[in-house]
């Protein structure tokens, strides 16, 4: 029988670290996103996918950080790597459409012929948005190092021969207690007596006690 965790994949400590950064940076854009719709709904397009991305994202990161830290029997190391490959894709898209609006808003508000309260608010509600793509950009690299990492120790958790679900034993000469993690050449696998129980082993000091009479 395995242990409660040993079906997660273990990874680096600093993935933590990169998890509360995503957390962090994909507040930010949600919070400058809320601030470009604000300014006019018809530019739903980038501030309500950005909107979009980020609440995914709190769901990624929430089920990540909860299945690892109080509810290992919900982790599925599987539906980790799909979630991290949405997220690269979703955050890609967010950051360019960002970018893209933040360009439009320069040639229709600033060049334009507008008065210089709303040329101003324009501005303003822009500058969100670049910092929104800008801030997400950063943050789609942070979320392409997770998924590479997470990858590559996932690659090496499969081959450990560590168990796929929660409960699941370890495959036959992998494991902790022999095998491929346990360091012997050749997939060996330690040797331990055995032991079939209180009798059986009373039954062998017996045994013992009578042939040492015996010799005497």
């Amino acid at each position: 029988m395995s242990g409660e965790r040993d079906h997660i994949v273990q990874v680096p400590p600093f993935f933590f670290f990169l998890r509360i950064a995503q957390a962090v940076l994909t507040l930010v854009v949600f919070i400058l996103a809320c601030y470009g719709l604000s300014f006019s709904t018809w530019v739903f397009g980038g501030n309500g996918y950005a909107l979009f991305v980020s609440l995914a994202s709190f769901v990624i990161l929430g089920y990540y950080l909860l299945t690892t830290l109080k509810f290992p029997s919900a982790y599925n190391r599987w539906a980790v790597l799909v979630l991290e490959c949405f997220a690269v894709i979703w955050w890609l898209a967010c950051w360019a459409d960002l970018a893209a609006w933040a360009a439009a808003y320069s040639t229709w508000f600033v060049f334009d012929d507008f008065d210089n309260s709303f040329e101003n608010r324009a501005k303003s509600y822009r500058d969100a948005m670049a910092a929104g793509a800008g801030i997400g950009a950063l943050n789609w690299v942070l979320w392409v190092v997770t998924l590479v990492t997470y990858g590559i120790f996932l690659h090496r958790h499969r081959n450990s021969g560590a168990p796929d679900r929660y409960g699941q034993a370890w495959t036959s000469g992998s494991g902790p207690m022999g095998g491929k993690d346990s360091g012997l050449e050749g997939g060996q696998q330690q040797q331990y007596p055995m032991y079939a129980g209180p009798g059986t082993q009373q039954q062998d000091y017996a045994q013992q006690g009578y042939q040492n009479t015996s010799l005497h």
